[in-house]
């Protein structure tokens, strides 16, 4: 009878437990720890392949002027003049669709880092990544429920914001910070230095090999080492990659923060939304051993921190998202995108 009693028990568990992982947050099923699940996905969407007659490279678009968008990569990428020869980015989530780039620029304030602004041109809707350093509000999130608009704060109504998938509507009412600094969240420790939750990923687009004969978008786990401060060219953040190739300098290093917590219903707090993504530096390239050029298997990229003071003062001239733009950015992407709910 007792054998019996224990055979019934594990059919019923061993049936109920897919159906119990299921409903848990993706995070939990997964068991956290590792890269935000939705790193990959933001990275997709907001990576490009560069190519020139000379070599290929990743970029990242950050910025968006009506049909005109804006990216990031590395100078040594895309040195030249693209009104005199043919330069080309397309993304890594469609490959068919080339773009044309129309300038290439390597503005005064940035000289001594190895970076460049390039731009093109689409008539379709291409995705702008967040650049984290600049939002480092950082605390504990205080809501306020009452009737102050959302559109004081984040440019819209509340009507505006339906949670997809869910039963109900956002009350209105007051966010006081943007994003909470948690210790740990889903297994993943929060690194107090780049403000981010959990470890980062390095993403770009790899150049074609006797392999694979077409361009791959790659993404390798990444474990910030240190900052090396006044490192030449910028290269200020050192890190290990899984794995880096040929192509993915200009890449970036996408990372991720917790959602806010908001009121959706009447005495109703919802805290676990999940975590958004957004990029904290530039790939560029790898360590190496003087003279011999062989590699360490240590990456080097560029903190766009060091870049904060320069996107703010041009962000309407890139279309780069701050102030409610980026807090609007936020909370769609909590709201319809985020991955660990």
């Amino acid at each position: 009878m007792q054998n019996l009693f224990k055979r019934i028990l594990s059919t019923t568990f061993s049936f109920l437990l897919p159906a119990l992982i299921n409903s848990l947050p993706k995070s939990m099923a997964m068991g956290g720890g590792g890269p935000y699940e939705g790193l990959k996905e933001a990275a997709r969407r907001t990576v490009v392949a560069v190519e020139t007659p000379a070599s290929s490279g990743s970029g990242v678009v950050i910025g968006q002027k009506g049909n005109k968008y804006y990216f990031i990569t590395a100078r040594h990428v895309i040195q030249g003049d693209p009104s005199k020869e043919e330069y080309f980015v397309y993304t890594s989530s469609n490959g068919a669709q080339r773009y044309r780039v129309t300038s290439i620029e390597t503005p005064h304030q940035l000289r001594n880092y190895d970076i460049a602004i390039g731009s093109f041109v689409s008539t379709q809707p291409i995705d702008k990544t967040l650049i984290f350093p600049l939002d480092k509000s950082e605390g504990v999130l205080v809501n306020v429920h009452g009737d102050t608009s959302l559109s004081e704060h984040f440019g819209g109504s509340t009507d505006e914001w339906i949670l997809r998938g869910r039963p109900w509507r956002v009350i209105k009412q007051n966010f006081k910070y943007n994003w909470i600094a948690y210790k740990s969240m889903n297994g993943r420790t929060y690194d107090k230095i780049w403000f981010i939750q959990g470890p980062p990923i390095v993403a770009g687009v790899s150049i074609p090999t006797n392999a694979i004969p077409v361009p791959v978008p790659r993404f390798s786990s990444a474990e910030l080492l240190s900052r090396v401060t006044g490192n030449k060219d910028g290269y200020e953040i050192v890190y290990n990659a899984s794995s880096t190739v040929p192509g993915m300098s200009g890449g970036g290093v996408f990372a991720a923060r917790v959602c806010p917590s908001f009121i959706v219903k009447e005495g109703s707090l919802v805290h676990d939304l999940g975590l958004y993504a957004g990029i904290i530096a530039m790939h560029g390239r790898s360590e190496e051993y003087g003279l011999s050029g062989s590699r360490s298997g240590v990456s080097l990229g560029i903190p766009l921190a060091l870049l904060t003071d320069y996107f703010i003062a041009n962000s309407d001239r890139y279309g780069i998202p701050v102030g409610n733009e980026y807090k609007n950015m936020v909370l769609e992407y909590c709201i319809n995108r985020s991955f660990d709910k």
